[in-house]
């Protein structure tokens, strides 16, 4: 670090150029730089996109179920009646199961599920 050091104060009074290696070496480093920059750009656009695409349909999904509609023909969605089960707190060994109504939709491969108590 020292060689380095005082070598610099050399260099900058130096009337001597660069040499076409080291410019060359810097243009290529340059380059490299940028066009990681633009494809770092791009991915991310690409990602942004996508998961907008993915939360409108998750909320559009939502709002079918809490106002009770289909939005493909504004029919009314059936309600469903079936049982959940669950632990009331963490020490309890005991398994309740409560009766709800619930309405479901499907995203995909994911499904949605709205329901309350009966």
């Amino acid at each position: 670090m020292k060689m380095i050091c005082s070598r610099t104060p050399k260099k900058l009074k130096s009337r001597r150029g660069e040499t076409i290696a080291e410019v060359l070496v810097s243009l290529l480093i340059s380059a490299v730089a940028l066009v990681m920059l633009a494809s770092m750009i791009t991915v991310s656009t690409n990602m942004i996109s996508k998961n907008e695409t993915r939360m409108d349909t998750y909320y559009r999904a939502n709002n079918e179920l809490t106002t009770n509609t289909d939005s493909a023909d504004g029919a009314v969605a059936a309600a469903h009646e079936g049982n959940v089960g669950y632990y009331p707190s963490e020490g309890e060994d005991a398994f309740r199961s409560v009766q709800v109504k619930y309405r479901a939709h499907s995203l995909g491969e994911e499904q949605i599920v709205a329901y309350w108590k009966k």
